[in-house]
């Protein structure tokens, strides 16, 4: 009898590995990130379509005011963006919180100086179960959590380190300092 209880106690134990196993983060590198249209602070309905539309690249960071990781990358993320924000990039964050409180607490103590919305539905911020959070996979890896997000739509990077997002906007870089400067004739050109 012992046995027969020791196996079914294994089988079950299996089952539920097996299930949280198949619940994996939905967010691939190279697929179309998920949609989104989420309120700021002053109730402006901003939508992940409309801010790519006018950028390169747009950085998508699930933050949180009981983060301490999440707010600790805010320091050197507004270094990044006041270099970048000129040149096609931008960032979204997005607040996980459970209450507007503290969302408006947290926004407010951090001074963010880039587009702040708060995962709402129906008015109410909804914290883990947040209909963001859920799409991008945050509620099973947690945060902090950042996607980086190309003009298409597509997600270049999921969780990018610094290194890595400096790497991707160096582009923008490149491509702004190529199209600003003269080029200088070839023999050949002055010639003709």
């Amino acid at each position: 009898m012992f046995n027969s209880v020791a196996i079914l106690g294994m089988l079950a134990l299996c089952f539920v590995c097996i299930s949280c196993a198949a619940e994996k983060n939905p967010i691939v590198e190279g697929e179309p990130a998920p949609k989104f249209t989420l309120p700021t602070i002053d109730d402006e309905e901003i939508s992940l379509d409309d801010v790519l539309a006018e950028n390169e690249f747009v950085l998508v960071d699930f933050w949180s005011i009981y983060c301490a990781p999440c707010i600790a990358r805010f320091p050197p993320l507004r270094e990044i963006y006041a270099e970048y924000k000129d040149h096609g990039f931008e960032v979204i964050t997005i607040a996980g919180e459970n209450s507007r409180e503290d969302w408006e607490q947290g926004t407010e103590e951090n001074e963010l100086p880039w587009i702040d919305v708060g995962d709402m539905e129906d008015g109410e911020m909804k914290g883990w179960n947040g209909p963001t959070v859920q799409a991008y996979g945050v509620h099973l890896t947690g945060m902090p959590r950042m996607f980086l997000i190309d003009s298409d739509g597509i997600v270049v990077k999921d969780n990018p380190s610094k290194d890595e997002l400096l790497k991707e906007l160096k582009s923008l870089r490149d491509d702004t300092e190529d199209t600003d400067v003269e080029s200088t004739p070839t023999p050949e050109q002055q010639e003709s």
